[in-house]
């Protein structure tokens, strides 16, 4: 179980929060996942952000990718943050095909998973996307489904912190971390990190 320091009212600043955490030993928090905890923390003292949207891009429902995840939400929830894990399931999710129509209608013609979110995206306050590495890239599955979220709605997301979770088994993990972390930039977001 994760040791968790709760950002009380004792805090009032970083430097503080920072003091508390840097506490927490790697033994407790895996050191991939430490930094993306942290960051959230950080970004999250003010109390500004209240519901954070996770996103599993793996075929396996609880499998690595999910695992991450879920240590992430824990920790989010026990500082007051509420968090939501979308699983995107194993049917195939049609790519962009840069018809245009998003433009029209504010949300992709396709209608599944993606126009989902896309109503519901005022709601979330920060996203974290996670990711199986498959030959040095993301899931083909989550890549298809944030090329059309992003792309129908990406202005929806700026100024909202975003993180990327990959689970790799051999190599192509920073190739696969950067182009999750490419839909955050695109769209004006805080990469935690």
């Amino acid at each position: 179980e994760i040791e968790c320091v709760g950002i009380g009212n004792d805090i009032h600043d970083v430097e503080t929060l920072g003091l508390k955490l840097s506490k927490l030993s790697d033994k407790t928090i895996e050191h991939n996942y430490r930094s993306v905890i942290l960051n959230i923390a950080y970004t999250l003292i003010w109390g500004i952000f209240m519901k954070v949207l996770l996103i599993n891009g793996s075929p396996h429902k609880e499998g690595c990718t999910f695992t991450a995840l879920n240590e992430v939400a824990k920790t989010l929830e026990k500082n007051g943050i509420e968090t939501e894990i979308l699983y995107l399931g194993v049917k195939p999710i049609a790519g962009c095909i840069a018809c245009g129509k998003c433009s029209q209608l504010g949300k992709c013609f396709i209608d599944d998973k993606v126009n989902e979110i896309l109503a519901r995206c005022d709601e979330f306050d920060g996203v974290v996307i996670g990711s199986p590495v498959y030959y040095a890239g993301p899931s083909g599955q989550i890549r298809a489904f944030l090329d059309r979220l992003f792309y129908a709605g990406g202005r929806r997301f700026a100024g909202k912190p975003g993180a990327a979770v990959v689970s790799c088994r051999r190599g192509g993990a920073t190739a696969a971390f950067d182009q999750l972390n490419k839909y955050f930039t695109i769209s004006s977001m805080p990469i935690v990190s």
